[in-house]
């Protein structure tokens, strides 16, 4: 394991002779600047120690995780003082099979602890919910944006991100809670909420207003109605045709889903 501070202070002090790229197991490098300032040592302007001060300030300015990244494949000290790797697919897939097991209580499952996901792994699911998001597979995408929030319950844009999904499915309810949830983990674009397409319909909520003024933070509860059963779509020849024009705009970007939803719900009252 190579340290950041022993490396930003060997090109410091002696980064015109390529010191920290041998200590950093990069030989090649560290024989180039050799070669370097074997060229520029009579030159008036020293300038591979000014090359040696900028990498060592930028080695000591880096994060002690992207440094890992870079020169430690990407490796951390975990707590006890050795290095533990990263996790990769089929260790998350094993983890989340351990933690299904230990959430049932009955059927013979022991409770198991799970270990933790690592702060610095990269977070596969939020990629893979933004593309699907992206391509409109908001049921998909929903998925991946819960899984994501599993690992990183405080992300911000996670947050704002699965709201607009619910939005886009019509479940305002969850919609509000993780709008509010970004709001609470600082959130500030205010401007945003008020005016992204996607968002359209939480702000038709008869809570909106209340949820307006309270900074975005509180609303008034939903009713639940699990039993209510929902309207007939309309039979009639007129308004068939009127709502499947409605979907060939959505279809070809003429309207937004937002628009599409609102007008399908002027079209059936």
């Amino acid at each position: 394991m190579k340290n950041r501070i022993v490396a930003g202070l060997l090109a410091i002090l002696l980064g015109s002779v390529g010191a920290h790229k041998f200590y950093l197991r990069k030989p090649g490098a560290g024989i180039f600047y050799i070669f370097l300032f074997m060229i520029f040592l009579n030159a008036r302007l020293p300038i591979m120690a000014i090359l040696g001060l900028i990498e060592g300030l930028g080695l000591l300015m880096m994060s002690d995780q992207e440094f890992n990244r870079r020169y430690n494949a990407g490796r951390m000290v975990g707590q006890e003082g050795y290095p533990d790797q990263y996790p990769g697919p089929r260790e998350i897939r094993s983890r989340e099979r351990m933690r299904d097991r230990s959430e049932r209580r009955g059927g013979g499952w022991k409770n198991v602890e799970v270990p933790e996901y690592p702060p610095n792994r990269r977070n596969v699911f939020k990629e893979t919910g933004m593309q699907k998001y992206k391509e409109f597979d908001l049921e998909g995408a929903i998925e991946d944006f819960q899984k994501s929030l599993q690992m990183e319950p405080r992300d911000i844009a996670t947050h704002f991100n699965i709201a607009c999904a619910f939005s886009l499915t019509e479940q305002p309810a969850k919609a509000y809670h993780h709008l509010s949830k970004a709001v609470e983990l600082g959130f500030n674009d205010y401007e945003k909420i008020n005016t992204h397409d996607d968002l359209a319909f939480v702000r038709i909520q008869k809570q909106w207003d209340g949820f307006k003024q309270s900074g975005y933070r509180q609303y008034a509860a939903f009713e639940n109605q699990p039993f209510a059963e929902e309207k007939p779509e309309p039979q009639n020849d007129l308004l068939l045709d009127q709502l499947n024009k409605l979907n060939e705009l959505r279809q070809k970007g003429l309207i937004t889903e937002a628009e599409y939803v609102m007008e399908k719900r002027r079209l059936n009252e």
